[in-house]
């Protein structure tokens, strides 16, 4: 998905969450949590950085045998376990906001991965499998390369309004704008 998306689905889902737990976190740090649970729904495409780099160029789907889910900054359980380590040690020191912190960041970064099972897929069962699990893949024909930036993204998105994943985008945008002006 794109970074739009991921933006509007950690929204949704950190206003929910703050909503269902409202009585743990204290009112006056609510935006501070939901600030920082839209961070991290975009976080792990940290990697497009390095993927730009190792690639000289704009691509989608994979490039000299790289695709950019494949660094561990998109692995669910790299992100499990620095929730856990936070988790706990924020519990060992006694500090609630850090427990917070750990866990909305565990949020965030899930709604990041929910979303991109829909299209490409995420290695849900990594270290134990480096299967990518998606609800479609993308074709071959998805494969984009560019050296300029307005090109990539015009053939991008002539290629990607064809699927169903940019409609649920375009729905998932809608649904945190009508949530944000309720």
């Amino acid at each position: 998905m794109l970074p739009t998306a991921h933006f509007a689905a950690g929204y949704l889902t950190e206003k929910l969450s703050l909503e269902l737990l409202g009585s743990v976190y204290a009112q006056s740090q609510q935006t501070k949590f939901l600030y920082l649970g839209i961070a991290a729904s975009l976080f792990p495409d940290v990697d497009i950085l390095f993927f730009f780099l190792q690639t000289h160029g704009f691509a989608v789907g994979t490039q000299k045998g790289i695709n950019h889910r494949s660094y561990i900054t998109h692995v669910p359980a790299f992100h499990l376990m620095i929730a856990a380590i936070a988790w706990t040690g924020s519990r060992i020191a006694g500090s609630t906001t850090g427990e917070l912190i750990a866990i909305v960041y565990l949020i965030g970064t899930w709604t990041h991965f929910v979303t991109d099972s829909f299209f490409y897929g995420i290695r849900w069962l990594w270290p134990f499998s480096n299967r990518f699990y998606a609800v479609s893949s993308a074709s071959r024909d998805f494969d984009i390369r560019s050296s300029s930036a307005l090109d990539f993204w015009k053939k991008f998105l002539v290629k990607y309004s064809r699927n169903y994943v940019f409609y649920l985008e375009l729905i998932l945008i809608a649904a945190a704008v009508y949530t944000y002006f309720k």
